[in-house]
């Protein structure tokens, strides 16, 4: 079962100025309902990260609510037998940076920004990627954003390397841009992701430039 944090707590908290409190909780316990009543994609949201002013007192209020919401949603997931169907996606636009600003906020830093990932035959109990000391520069095992998503059409068993969608203009275009998942994550090794234009008429896919995407540090759950 899915609650709130108890009122204590957030009673304490409601000294901090923030757009969420105890009850976020409760988006995920809709998530859960929407996806047994069978919606295959739910975004939720936590409002209040964009810290760039505040970052201590708003994160002492914000992560122990994110922290109990996940737990409980894993939890219910899994007591309910539904973890192994059901994957589990956590991050941001991008990380935060490193150093502290003049208003005791973190800024925008695309360089590296954390993950988490759990449930829909994902392999869980590791970390994946390092940085620094600080946070700030990847060191070893970089991961792109287009990994995971490749990650996620293998485990729902899509070929993001031969599947393509019409773009406005007819255009068929493939999934991602770079399509090879994330091996560590995978049971079983990935077929060999193969990009061949769609046995139709008119022009044959594009695909993006394969500049370095945003790397992204993985951690991943039981």
């Amino acid at each position: 079962m899915i609650t709130g944090l108890p009122r204590a707590h957030a009673r304490r908290q409601a000294r901090v100025t923030t757009a969420e409190d105890g009850s976020a909780a409760k988006k995920l316990l809709l998530a859960r309902r929407l996806v047994e009543a069978g919606v295959r994609c739910v975004s939720v949201s936590f409002s209040d990260f964009d810290t760039h002013s505040k970052n201590f007192p708003r994160m002492r209020q914000l992560v122990p609510i994110v922290d109990h919401a996940l737990a409980a949603l894993v939890t219910d997931l899994e007591d309910r037998g539904l973890l192994g169907d059901v994957a589990v996606v956590v991050w941001g636009e991008f990380g935060r940076t490193p150093r502290v600003n003049a208003a005791g906020g973190r800024d925008h830093w695309p360089e590296v920004g954390p993950a988490l990932l759990v449930g829909g035959g994902i392999r869980g109990g590791q970390v994946i990627g390092a940085t620094d000391r600080l946070g700030g520069k990847v060191v070893s095992r970089p991961v792109s954003y287009q990994e995971v998503f490749a990650t996620l059409y293998q485990c729902l068993g899509i070929n993001a390397g031969m599947t393509t969608l019409p773009d406005p203009t007819g255009r068929p275009q493939y999934l991602l841009d770079r399509a090879e998942p994330i091996r560590e994550l995978l049971w079983h090794a990935p077929r060999p992701v193969t990009c061949r234009p769609p046995k139709t008429a008119g022009p044959s896919p594009t695909r993006g430039e394969s500049c370095a995407p945003t790397a992204v540090t993985l951690r991943t759950i039981r």
